[in-house]
């Protein structure tokens, strides 16, 4: 009896439990690959992050510039406007 049993056993169970052991090896192996990737989507959003504030920066940078141009104009176009003294 004990004789069937483990040979049921053999026959039965451990085919099965093998197989789940192969499908979680390759699920392992599937998240290393899936870590493997998010480290590197991970240091490209950290690129992008660097670039978009160097962009805003220089965006920044040139709102200002405009801004003192303006106030420039404004002070060429009172200076022109203004009565000649002589």
């Amino acid at each position: 009896m004990i004789n069937l049993f483990n040979e049921g056993f053999e026959q039965v169970v451990l085919p099965h439990i093998v197989r789940l052991e192969d499908k979680m090896d390759g699920l392992e192996n599937r998240m290393d690959k899936l870590e493997h990737s998010m480290g590197g989507l991970e240091k490209r959003v950290e690129n992008l992050e660097m670039s978009n504030d160097r962009i805003e920066r220089k965006l920044n940078a040139v709102i200002e510039r405009q801004d003192e141009q303006g106030l420039e104009i404004k002070k060429i176009r009172k200076f022109i406007q203004m009565p000649e003294m002589a």
